[in-house]
């Protein structure tokens, strides 16, 4: 038989999660993260939940996303994205996702169970976004349009 549904789509301060599966029974959840260009989720952690995010796009010489994560919320490692790159995410880890321009992520993981997620600063709009946008090209180096 044929299952066919609506997702349950959450907006965020950042953007919308849209739940395409989550099956806590089954022990898997799979979501597109829709992350909006000058916007960044909140530092979280989750207290039981392991994750890939794969990035998705088609000019792959682009960044589209800086993304941090470590021990300690105060100082989390930061890099650039690119589409076609996945990052690995473990429970426990504090980190963020900062959208350099829109886009989306598919996120497979453990089931999402919000009671489980811990904040230390809530996300929303990147105040003054160009220049944060342009000191974090400038720092890695890199052309906003050409990969090294």
């Amino acid at each position: 038989m044929i299952d066919v549904r609506n997702p349950k789509v959450d907006i965020r301060a950042w953007g919308n999660e849209v739940h395409i599966a989550n099956f806590p029974d089954d022990g898997f959840c799979g979501k597109l993260l829709c992350l909006c260009k000058s916007y960044r989720s909140s530092i979280h952690r989750h207290k039981n939940k392991n994750k890939t995010l794969h990035l998705l796009g088609k000019d792959f010489e682009k960044p589209l996303v800086y993304f941090e994560a470590g021990n300690d919320p105060e100082n989390m490692e930061g890099r650039l994205i690119y589409p076609g790159e996945s990052i690995n995410v473990f429970d426990g880890i504090w980190h963020r996702f900062n959208g350099l321009e829109d886009a989306v992520f598919v996120e497979v993981s453990q089931p999402d169970v919000e009671s489980e997620r811990y904040k230390e600063m809530i996300g929303g709009l990147i105040p003054d976004f160009l220049n944060w946008k342009q000191s974090i090209l400038e720092t890695y180096g890199r052309k906003w349009w050409k990969r090294k």
